[in-house]
């Protein structure tokens, strides 16, 4: 569980250092844009799906999300593995921005794991069906040395995602406030409300540490 932190700490660091190569200003203006997925687009920019009427089985996609860090099969697998996910995958931790027409029943995460690579999405499903309790276990155990070697292992996961925080109101929250863009374009690429999403994820995830017994 000390090494696990390490290698998160890590994690932390090379996340942190895109501050290094990536210009805020031109991530924003120039890169971004490009990114925005159908349910984060502008309203006034309704995607078209030619063709699609002439398959009336086929539903109109109304959920087709662009890039987004929600999509990292790595992180997914912190947070199984770790049992944080019953926190930072709950279901009222959706991610749904304001504007969306629909209020999805699943957290913005889970509903993530659907634009991963299928063995990516498979890994995950072996270790979500495949019980590891190891929470169950740290609790049950009462061992002081065990619990606070796995705390730590989280406390560094929440403090992955305070860099995951910091980066958001770096990239988006701030050119997003100075260029003075219309309502919606604090939206993640992945149709969620930004910086509130992130926050609560990472609250949530503090949430899973393990009190004092």
């Amino acid at each position: 569980l000390y090494t696990l932190a390490g290698v998160i700490d890590d994690l932390t660091k090379l996340l942190l250092s895109v501050r290094e190569g990536c210009d805020p200003q031109v991530f924003y203006n120039e890169i971004r844009p490009w990114f925005r997925g159908a349910d984060s687009d502008l309203p006034s920019r309704k995607w078209i799906f030619e063709g699609i009427g002439d398959y009336p089985e086929i539903k109109v996609p109304t959920e087709l999300s662009g890039p987004s860090a929600g999509q990292s099969s790595l992180v997914h697998s912190l947070d199984i593995f770790l049992g944080v996910d019953r926190y930072s995958h709950a279901s009222h931790v959706a991610g749904t921005s304001e504007s969306s027409v629909e209020k999805p029943s699943t957290s913005f995460l889970t509903r993530m794991q659907s634009y991963m690579p299928r063995h990516h999405r498979a890994f995950l499903r072996h270790l979500s069906s495949n019980p590891r309790p190891l929470r169950q276990l740290v609790e049950r155990q009462q061992d002081q040395g065990l619990t606070e070697a796995y705390n730590v292992a989280v406390s560094a996961l929440k403090v992955f995602r305070d860099a995951h925080v910091r980066i958001v109101a770096l990239y988006i929250v701030g050119p997003s406030t100075r260029g003075r863009r219309p309502e919606g374009e604090t939206q993640g690429t992945g149709g969620t409300s930004a910086i509130r999403f992130v926050k609560s994820v990472r609250d949530q995830t503090a949430g899973a540490i393990i009190q004092g017994q």
